[in-house]
């Protein structure tokens, strides 16, 4: 039979959130964060600037929703510049340098993380989303759940 802690069977069960609350209410986590624990974002876009970033997370960007602990919008590009721009605007996100293989340009990614601050760029960026749109819809909901 196994370890039980680690039963698939057991584990597709309870959601991840369940578990969180349930280990939270017990006092049993030190390490890790509840998946709505990240303020959410303060700014407010103007139509132009959220019009501007739904295009470019619809290009070269992506959203991400890992086993419903790990929220990730991310855009890759070789333009410092614009991933600036992006942190900026959104005011939250890290970019960091990418490694450099073979005789590849530099590049860099912007990632903005965590629950409610996705939410809240999503909410903003959706109604300009043509590619992304459905995926956008979906991870919003998602987190509504959560919420």
């Amino acid at each position: 039979m196994g370890n039980r802690l680690y039963d698939s069977n057991l584990m597709s069960k309870y959601s991840i959130v369940s578990i969180y609350s349930k280990a939270s209410r017990l006092k049993l986590t030190t390490k890790g964060r509840h998946p709505l624990q990240k303020p959410g974002l303060d700014k407010k876009l103007k139509c132009s600037e959220a019009a501007y970033l739904a295009g470019i997370i619809d290009g070269e960007g992506w959203i991400t929703i890992e086993r419903g602990l790990y929220y990730m919008i991310g855009v890759g590009n070789t333009s410092l510049e614009l991933l600036e721009w992006i942190q900026n605007v959104v005011g939250a996100g890290t970019i960091r340098k990418n490694k450099i293989y073979g005789n590849q340009k530099q590049a860099w990614t912007y990632k903005l993380s965590g629950a409610l601050p996705v939410h809240d760029l999503l909410k903003q960026i959706r109604k300009y989303m043509i590619i992304k749109q459905e995926k956008a819809d979906n991870a919003i909901s998602f987190i509504k759940k959560l919420m």
